[in-house]
């Protein structure tokens, strides 16, 4: 098995229009929102390529039922720790004319000591069974910088991975 670890998840709002004008009315010819982050979607290429694996990570309690919602569009197994805030939104605005995309992406929510703590068990938990774990992603506010060298370090010292 394979464990990927998000910790900063995000809801992608592709938003396709004709020919996109700054300060202008735009009207949207498409809008789809699919769940992503970098770990998710390390993911849903191991889940296309038919590989066995896992998802973990953070997830906002905020819009929490929404982001479960889009998951389960996904169909591939995940288990996630609700922290307070929201999820973030990562919006793509798509200019057809100009073929060219344009990047919102917010922030995310706020992690606390507390909440890392939890992610730690849980991330001891799925190593325990897993071949190999892949870390990826921003981190989430509050995060400390250093953070995914520690959660690397933790895995390798409590578990057969190398």
């Amino acid at each position: 098995m394979i464990t990927t670890v998000t910790l900063n998840p995000a809801i992608d709002r592709r938003i396709v229009v004709e020919n996109f004008t700054v300060g202008r009315l735009n009207r949207i010819m498409e809008v789809k929102e699919t769940i992503g982050g970098k770990g998710i979607n390390v993911s849903k290429v191991l889940q296309s390529l038919e590989a066995d694996s896992r998802s973990i990570g953070l997830m906002g309690e905020e819009n929490y039922e929404q982001v479960l919602d889009l998951l389960a569009k996904e169909q591939f197994k995940s288990k996630w720790i609700r922290v307070d805030g929201k999820t973030r939104t990562n919006t793509k605005i798509i200019d057809l004319h100009a073929k060219r995309t344009t990047d919102l992406n917010e922030a995310g929510f706020q992690v606390e000591q507390a909440d890392l703590e939890e992610l730690q068990e849980q991330l001891l938990r799925f190593a325990k069974n897993s071949e190999y774990v892949v870390f990826s992603g921003s981190l989430p506010k509050g995060a400390p910088k250093d953070l995914y060298f520690d959660l690397i370090n933790l895995v390798r010292e409590e578990s057969r991975i190398v």
